[in-house]
């Protein structure tokens, strides 16, 4: 979350086969605000190292022409570790990947998936799960005498950001009769 970047594992098997000195091509969701920490390699078939250069949400990862790893053939399954990722804020569905191809190059496409290309080949799109608190939430009343109508403290820090439509739910146990608002605080009754 935030300013601790995450790792993803990036696997296709090629259709046709990949050159030395090509490049893969990928369009992320618009979910993802920043790419540009993005360190990867190929890790299977093994090893081999990737330039990488990014445009927003464009990830460009252009093959070490130099690689012992050759020319990657048709039908095999690669698999890049990529380091650096930084997740969007928020939890819920990234929404789809927009495009992913093979490139030689020259950057003529080789194997592609994208909205005009094989859409039913797009990778889905990733869940990301809530943020923890950096620290435990605390809840401190005002009045701690039995019927008394009092209020309720309520304190946290948040690892992400909170927008300013954003929502703070609390959910107070059933032995509370009333919460009434008052003045936008919770006084309870």
């Amino acid at each position: 979350a935030g300013d601790v970047p995450a790792w993803i594992n990036v696997s296709f098997r090629t259709y046709n086969e990949w050159p030395v000195d090509g490049a893969l091509r990928i369009e992320f969701p618009s979910s993802f605000g920043n790419l540009s920490r993005w360190k990867s390699n190929i890790v299977t078939p093994c090893c081999s190292s990737l330039e990488a250069s990014v445009d927003g949400e464009h990830v460009y990862l252009k093959r070490d022409a130099n690689s012992t790893l050759g020319t990657i053939a048709g039908q095999t399954e690669v698999v890049i570790m990529a380091t650096g990722i930084e997740l969007p804020p928020y939890s819920g569905y990234t929404g789809d990947f927009v495009s992913f191809q093979t490139e030689t190059a020259n950057r003529t496409v080789i194997d592609e998936t994208s909205a005009a290309e094989h859409s039913n080949r797009l990778p889905a799109g990733l869940r990301i799960v809530p943020g923890n608190f950096i620290t435990a939430p605390q809840l401190n009343l005002t009045n701690i005498l039995a019927g008394e109508v009092g209020n309720i403290r309520v304190s946290f820090e948040i690892t992400n950001p909170l927008p300013a439509d954003g929502r703070i739910f609390v959910k107070l146990p059933g032995s509370f009769i009333e919460i009434v608002d008052v003045n936008k605080t919770l006084a309870l009754r």
